[in-house]
């Protein structure tokens, strides 16, 4: 009797861990599609307030600068989320000293790419609050390791509440500028409150920067290729369909954040299933993954039916209407959104292996030869081309990652 009674609690107990466990992770990822869903609200809320003032140059000088400044942006934002995530090699106080080190070393560059295009200020006001707004990942990736859903929700509410008091901001003035640099403020003090004064580097500065900037280098390489489209209607002058298709991208960047903020939850998970031998677990979730992304990406072409797109337009003051082109570049950036969904999905698979430099490589050299690609596409066959290039080369990325990361885990068995 004794041995059945204590059998049945062991069960019990392991029960119960894997319900916690369970209710743990779905809430870590409740909170984190809470943070990347705000990750494009700034930017979206300001396209909306620019578009009801039929303001379709305005959205487009928006756009191209926060094409440029974001891929700085993720850059400084170093270490990454991901690597806090998955390692812990630096303390909270050394990850916010190198991020303002990198931050004063970003802003020289703002400045100067700022100054060359006549947008000085507001190229610096674009980069600042977008890197700032990276300082909430520090707390976030502390939270995910110590497995703490109710402290990251509360941590998202704190970001919601310095956007809302940047949108009144926004309201009482009426100026992009002063509402952008608020934010920067904002941002920085509402992520690490008391901890915003407190800073300091690891002993080897340089060493430490090395070690940390292949991932981001990656996440920096991964936008860069999200945006060359807006680079080359930015740099063609083509006002008028970029801001179509920075609209029409807001859609596409819910499908990615929506499945970024699923991946980091389990990034933690996955690493330790590595650490442990657990491979048939690790692959049977990464294919799940997948899946969801599949579904995911279903559920983003339901705004191909009339009805709801009309609803997104309207909500953008129909600018859509005002070319009968720009509505097939709105449906060709939905139809062609797995691209970049299984570039993203890709990047992860590496991270799980910690192979960072080799993610590098692989999205170096993707990027480069899609550049070099949608610009031939661009002037031979038109913006579409550009389209379909940059969707054929996210399904490469991840055939490449896939491979590697099958040869790896064959090789850790």
């Amino acid at each position: 009797m004794y041995v059945v009674t204590k059998q049945a609690a062991a069960e019990s107990a392991t029960n119960y861990n894997m319900r916690t466990m369970f209710q743990g992770n779905h809430a870590i990822r409740v909170s984190l599609l809470l943070f990347q869903v705000t990750a494009f609200l700034v930017p979206w809320l300001i396209v909306l307030w620019l578009s009801f003032e039929n303001n379709i140059s305005g959205v487009a000088r928006y756009s191209y600068l926060l094409a440029l400044f974001s891929p700085l942006a993720l850059l400084i934002a170093s270490p990454s989320r991901n690597f806090l995530i998955s390692t812990n090699m630096f303390s909270e106080a050394q990850a916010v000293g190198l991020r303002y080190l990198l931050l004063a070393v970003g802003l020289i560059l703002a400045v100067i790419g700022g100054g060359a295009l006549g947008m000085l200020w507001l190229a610096i006001a674009v980069y600042l609050s977008k890197v700032a707004e990276f300082f909430f990942d520090i707390a976030i990736a502390r939270y995910i390791r110590e497995s703490k859903p109710d402290k990251l929700l509360m941590h998202g509410g704190a970001k919601l509440a310095a956007i809302a008091v940047g949108a009144l901001i926004a309201v009482v003035t009426g100026d992009l500028l002063i509402t952008l640099f608020a934010l920067a403020v904002l941002f920085v003090l509402f992520a690490l409150r008391r901890n915003s004064f407190y800073a300091s580097l690891p002993a080897a500065p340089y060493t430490a920067v090395k070690h940390i900037l292949p991932l981001s280098l990656s996440a920096l390489i991964f936008s860069v290729y999200f945006n060359i489209p807006r680079y080359l209607l930015g740099g063609d002058h083509h006002e008028g369909l970029l801001a179509i298709f920075t609209i029409s991208s807001f859609l596409l960047t819910v499908l990615l954040v929506v499945n970024n903020a699923f991946c980091q939850a389990d990034l933690h998970r996955w690493s330790a299933m590595l650490e442990e031998g657990e491979i048939s677990p690790l692959k049977r979730s990464l294919w799940q993954a997948v899946l969801r992304g599949g579904l995911l990406y279903a559920a983003l072409q339901l705004f191909q039916l009339p009805w709801l797109s009309e609803l997104f337009w309207q909500a953008h003051n129909n600018l859509q209407a005002q070319n009968t082109f720009y509505p097939t570049v709105f449906h060709a950036v939905l139809a062609l959104g797995f691209g970049p969904l299984l570039f993203s999905i890709a990047n992860y698979l590496l991270i799980t292996l910690k192979q960072h430099k080799v993610l590098l490589s692989f999205t170096l050299a993707n990027a480069l030869c899609t550049g070099g690609l949608c610009l031939l596409a661009y002037y031979q066959s038109g913006f579409i081309a550009v389209l379909v290039v940059t969707c054929l080369s996210g399904l490469v990325h991840f055939t490449l990652c896939y491979r590697r990361f099958s040869i790896s885990l064959r090789q850790a068995v």
